[in-house]
């Protein structure tokens, strides 16, 4: 059985040190994947710190509220394949994501360098298990859940298609990431 070795750096790029906690489910700082944490933290600085989880080969990459630091979203754009990634944008948590394509964040995501990218977005859980509306994850390197109100994102999409290929992405080997802020830039 392999097992994956889930490292978690504390990025110094702000002013002021955050706490980074470990979480061995993308649920708890996404809301969609589960529902058990682990108590390990870190501050800026300080050592990284590690836990193993089953078979997962994937990686987290976990932001708090506030600005996107420019290390950590190099970091997953890194670990979604550079050039080379498939990117699956989420923006289902914010209230505004019905009009997401005027917003910066959508703008600020069509702007990388990167071989494509998709949103994802309904407010309902039957086209969350439409096999047209999950495709873009089952070809995804890279997920990223915008921030906003995350039981948005637990109501619609819990216990369908997109929960099962989200675990698909990590089983293959992408990266699954967001945060609570929203800000990507």
């Amino acid at each position: 059985m392999s097992q994956l070795s889930l490292k978690v750096c504390a990025c110094s790029a702000s002013r002021t040190p955050h706490l980074v906690r470990i979480l061995p489910q993308l649920a708890v700082a996404l809301g969609v994947l589960g529902s058990s944490c682990l108590s390990s933290t870190a501050r800026a600085g300080e050592p990284v710190a590690r836990a193993t989880f089953g078979d997962v080969k994937g990686a987290l990459v976990i932001v708090g509220g506030g600005s996107l630091p420019d290390e950590a979203f190099q970091r997953f754009l890194e670990l979604a394949g550079g050039p080379n990634a498939h990117l699956v944008i989420i923006p289902t948590a914010n209230l505004k994501a019905d009009q997401y394509p005027s917003t910066k964040s959508y703008t600020f995501w069509h702007s990388q360098k990167v071989r494509s990218v998709a949103f994802l977005h309904t407010r309902k859980r039957e086209v969350a298990n439409d096999p047209t509306f999950v495709r873009p994850l089952t070809q995804a390197t890279g997920v990223w859940f915008c921030g906003g109100d995350q039981s948005r994102v637990i109501a619609v999409y819990r216990g369908t298609a997109v929960e099962r290929e989200l675990h698909n992405v990590l089983n293959r080997g992408g990266v699954i990431g967001g945060t609570s802020g929203g800000r990507p830039s």
